[in-house]
């Protein structure tokens, strides 16, 4: 099973979610020191970061893969996130750096392909959230 290393447990889930992959993470922002530590969180709906210190110069770094448009390779151990309103640079850190994946600067593969694999059958944001009932009620 399994287990984020943050608050974020199975109970924060939509119904029918699962979670499938997470791990320690940089995120790039525009504010110093540039670079923030926390963990990246892979569901079968979205892709989120939960910082390890809360700053609110860190934005929005949350994304339902519905509305990802592209995610690619951004340089050793990074990976980039294009989606229809913000985009986001993440630098993966699973596991030891002395392992031949992070060595080779390739640990964000296994993100991209589960990411690749999971934006198929991704559920939109309205279907989650009960947004489409609520706009038809009101």
């Amino acid at each position: 099973m399994i287990r984020s290393e943050s608050w974020f447990d199975d109970e924060k889930l939509f119904p029918g979610e699962q979670l499938v992959r997470t791990g320690r993470a940089w995120l790039r922002t525009g504010a110093a020191p540039k670079w923030w530590e926390g963990e990246l969180i892979l569901t079968t709906d979205r892709l989120f970061f939960l910082a390890d210190v809360d700053n609110r110069t860190i934005g929005a770094a949350a994304f339902w893969l519905a509305d990802v448009t592209d995610a690619a390779a951004a340089g050793r151990n990074r990976l980039m996130i294009i989606a229809t309103d913000r985009h986001a640079t993440f630098e993966i850190h699973d596991g030891s750096s002395a392992r031949p994946r992070a060595l080779m600067g390739k640990q964000q593969q296994p993100w991209l392909d589960a990411i690749a694999a999971r934006r198929l059958d991704a559920r939109p944001s309205a279907v989650l959230t009960g947004e489409t009932r609520r706009r038809a009620a009101g």
